[in-house]
């Protein structure tokens, strides 16, 4: 991994990402929303890739040749991740409906707080940083403690970044969910990012690659809505009706049809080894996958949704161009 240190490669994503920011003088809870629901997007592909490369140096195979380059390039993103959620961490305070709440009992009252939650966010973001630099060197018992530390604390993450924006929903399954879309996120990039013409067999390869990957979604999303209708609980059902009022109802038709869409689709062998199809079903669940952390995360806004719409848009750009400064 090389940092690329002409100024040019990094000014379009200083320049979008100010221009995000900027959009806080007309709505800041609205900016910081759109900027969260980016850095959850762009953000999976490096968590997505260190989960994947700590499984590569424990599971042998091809798989290692046909993902690996592109896993470990993934993985080198990381070193983003920190800057990139810093206005997240600074801006609790008005992002949050709990900050400064006065009415959270018991163990909100002490999680949800903001030094903690600042705390556990640098902690979190810095451990994972360490983690991606230290694979490099393949050790296998540094990779098991690495992929358990991961699963456990990309939970907090989800738990503390998207689920605390609505503090009467709770799920256990929620970090899972997010995780599932975090790999779909890292592997879509992988098959994009992959050499143009790869051998045959590596194409069979991620495509069944794909299709397991796939499988993770609709399992951990599903889980966890059945199980509150199926519990007949009101108040947490509450967290999906607001998401389904349109225009968000409208979104989650369409970005679960393309996830569905992609899996039924990879259910055949002759899409399975056709790296073109692979490609446009990778894109079409990046683009699912950024319409669902929006369905995620502006539903809780009372206004300035298109401001959270435009702040999305912009500062996505700027973490994508920030990407073309690593090689």
């Amino acid at each position: 991994m090389r940092i690329v240190r002409a100024p040019s490669r990094f000014l379009p994503a200083a320049a979008a990402c100010a221009a995000a920011l900027l959009l806080g003088l007309v709505d800041l809870r609205a900016a910081l929303a759109g900027w969260l629901a980016a850095l959850c997007l762009a953000i999976g592909v490096p968590f997505g890739c260190l989960l994947l490369v700590a499984v590569m140096r424990l599971v042998p195979g091809r798989w290692r040749t046909a993902t690996g380059r592109q896993a470990d390039a993934g993985l080198s993103l990381l070193i983003f991740a920190m800057p990139a959620a810093l206005p997240i961490l600074a801006g609790a305070a008005w992002l949050y409906p709990w900050a400064g709440a006065g009415d959270l009992e018991g163990f909100k009252a002490v999680y949800l707080t903001q030094p903690f939650f600042g705390l556990r966010g640098v902690a979190i973001l810095a451990l994972f940083t360490a983690l991606g630099l230290a694979l490099n060197s393949r050790g296998r018992g540094l990779a098991a403690m690495a992929l358990i530390a991961f699963v456990l604390l990309d939970g907090v993450l989800a738990v503390d970044w998207l689920m605390s924006l609505d503090t009467g929903f709770h799920s256990s399954g929620f970090g899972l969910y997010v995780l599932a879309l975090q790999v779909l996120t890292a592997f879509s990039v992988i098959l994009l990012t992959t050499e143009p013409d790869p051998p045959a067999q590596d194409v069979r390869l991620l495509g069944a690659l794909f299709l397991a990957v796939q499988l993770l979604w609709p399992y951990f999303a599903f889980m966890q809505y059945f199980i509150i209708w199926s519990n007949d609980l009101p108040k947490l059902a509450q967290w999906y009706l607001a998401r389904g009022v349109e225009p968000w109802g409208l979104a989650a038709r369409i970005f679960t049809g393309l996830h569905l869409a992609g899996l039924l689709a990879l259910l055949f062998p002759p899409v399975r080894g056709n790296i073109g199809l692979l490609r446009l079903i990778a894109a079409a669940s990046l683009v699912a996958t950024g319409l669902e952390y929006l369905w995620l995360v502006l539903p809780t806004l009372p206004r300035g949704q298109g401001t959270a719409l435009a702040a999305f848009a912009l500062s996505l750009f700027g973490m994508a161009q920030a990407r073309g400064g690593v090689r």
